[in-house]
């Protein structure tokens, strides 16, 4: 009997002291869409929302034919060189970045019958990982657009077409017959005609300076002029001659040129969606970004719940019922991510995503 009558009375200043140490104030807490804003006293708050930045590289590689790309077997007996522009088009580099914004559905007012409530109440949630801002500390807001950055266009690919000049004078011997008094006097005129040479006779010009190139790379790695330079100048010379056949070897056999096209796009996940699919571009390996040709592919992003907070379901914000002493805060959910093309994921990865989770209230003291 000594025992129980203990425990109830250890029982009974236990209720006391919590009754002591209860809030002399109660807060509460209301969604911004349930108050008269020209009324409302108190401290505005919001939750996060996610917000997917998407990043995706396509790649523009051109094939330009080298001006002399018919001579390319005849002079250097190189086969199978481009003799027509090519342009073909592939994905590169993919991205995803979740940043957060104002969640515009989930602002709340926390009002109080002391009146004033101030910012330390948030202070302390976020010190203990708890995501709510007020306007003081709002997240990063994105500014990202659907934008694209265009390749390069066309220009002139091929400059330095011959170390020689491009005409020739010729000269000629002409006879003028002058009559003079007792007989006929036949008199040169000297004649300068410029004539400007056929793409195969300066074909034939650089492919004699490529082979130029090579045997005088030979000589200087070989010693056979009479010295051997040393290891930094013939770095440097074989550099620089390296740069030169590249340059006139490129006349020949053409040249391909990389342009990246940068794509970004934005996301803003649906709240109570389990799975979205969102088309971001179509593209065709040989008609470029939205060539509309029939075989084009289509890059789409896909969000797929995994629900890990659907356990708190029973802990969730009921609508029309806001008890005092709380504040409201989201848990966010996983979402298993990928960039697919027509179907195919080529890149995978997984996010949080606030929209997907769970709002839930939080007890606290003011």
């Amino acid at each position: 009997m000594k025992h129980k009558y203990n425990i109830l009375l250890a029982s009974c200043l236990l209720m006391i002291g919590i009754s002591c140490s209860a809030p002399r104030h109660t807060i509460v807490t209301l969604p911004a869409n349930h108050i008269d804003s020209t009324t409302a006293k108190g401290l505005v708050y919001y939750l996060p929302q996610s917000v997917c930045r998407i990043t995706i590289n396509v790649l523009q590689v051109s094939t330009i034919p080298g001006p002399y790309h018919a001579f390319a077997d005849k002079f250097l007996g190189i086969k199978n060189v481009p003799h027509e522009r090519d342009t073909e088009w592939m994905l590169s580099d993919m991205k995803v970045a979740v940043v957060e914004e104002p969640d515009p559905a989930q602002f709340y007012l926390v009002t109080s019958e002391k009146g004033a409530i101030s910012k330390d109440l948030l202070d302390r949630l976020r010190s203990k990982g708890i995501s709510v801002y007020t306007h003081r500390e709002m997240p990063f807001i994105s500014d990202y657009n659907e934008t694209m950055d265009a390749a390069r266009g066309g220009g002139l690919f091929y400059t330095d077409l011959s170390m020689k000049d491009n005409a020739v004078f010729e000269t000629d011997t002409l006879y003028k017959t002058i009559l003079t008094d007792s007989s006929f006097v036949r008199v040169p005129v000297i004649k300068k005609q410029e004539t400007i040479k056929t793409i195969e006779e300066r074909a034939r010009e650089a492919s004699d300076f490529l082979i130029k190139i090579r045997k005088r790379r030979f000589r200087l790695l070989t010693g056979m002029d009479g010295f051997y330079p040393q290891d930094d100048a013939i770095r440097f010379g074989t550099g620089e001659l390296d740069k030169l056949e590249q340059s006139y070897l490129s006349l020949f056999i053409g040249k391909t040129i990389t342009d990246t096209i940068r794509l970004n796009f934005i996301h803003i996940p649906v709240m109570g969606q389990s799975l979205e699919q969102t088309r971001l571009f179509e593209f065709s390996p040989t008609e470029g970004i939205n060539a509309r040709t029939g075989s084009d592919r289509i890059v789409s992003l896909m969000l797929k719940k995994t629900g890990v907070t659907n356990q708190l379901a029973n802990y969730s914000r009921q609508n029309n019922r806001f008890p005092a002493g709380v504040v409201y805060y989201r848990i966010p959910d996983v979402a298993e991510m990928e960039i697919q093309v027509d179907g195919m994921a080529v890149l995978r990865d997984r996010i949080s995503v606030y929209q997907y989770g769970t709002v839930v209230a939080c007890p606290v003291n003011y």
